[in-house]
């Protein structure tokens, strides 16, 4: 499946918020988010553009992804993405060990997830260093309606992952 997204540095939620109320968005799901990525121990995966991690949050399900980055256009970010759920965290740990992974970064986050439309979402993330993001994912047209829409078109915008932010703070 595609993804395609969008991030917007913010000093805070709280205009983005409302907007997303104004516009009749729901919130879906609101708590901190744990993520550990792995990789090979020579960096393989990354090397080749590729991620690979689970991801948990309090009363769900665990979300096993892989990403592929792809071009990144104006105003959004493309990658190829594959997941999973599962609600055996432990056992696909294991199979990563067994397979030769490592676990290479390890963060969490509080994240809002909201949605506006099917397929088109907006996550409102404050990461442990306190930088804050809103993240819209969609097609690039909804993207960019959408930015203007919140208000936020003229934030910084980041092609970054929060793997790449949190390693360069």
């Amino acid at each position: 499946m595609k993804e395609i997204e969008m991030k917007f540095e913010v000093k805070s939620f709280t205009k983005v918020r409302e907007r997303l109320f104004q516009i009749g968005a729901k919130l879906l799901w609101r708590g901190i988010e744990s993520t550990q990525y792995f990789d090979y121990p020579d960096g393989s995966l990354r090397k080749k553009k590729l991620s690979l991690r689970i991801r948990e949050w309090k009363g769900h399900s665990i979300l096993v992804t892989c990403k592929h980055d792809l071009k990144h256009g104006k105003n959004a970010k493309r990658r190829e993405e594959f997941q999973f759920e599962t609600n055996d965290k432990k056992q696909v740990e294991a199979t990563f060990l067994l397979l030769g992974l490592v676990p290479t970064l390890f963060y969490k986050k509080r994240r809002e997830h909201w949605e506006v439309e099917k397929h088109v979402h907006v996550e409102l993330d404050e990461l442990e260093i306190k930088k804050k993001f809103v993240e819209i994912e969609g097609s690039q047209v909804k993207i960019k309606t959408l930015a203007k829409v919140l208000d936020i078109q003229d934030r910084p915008q980041s092609f970054l992952s929060y793997p790449e932010i949190l390693r360069k703070k």
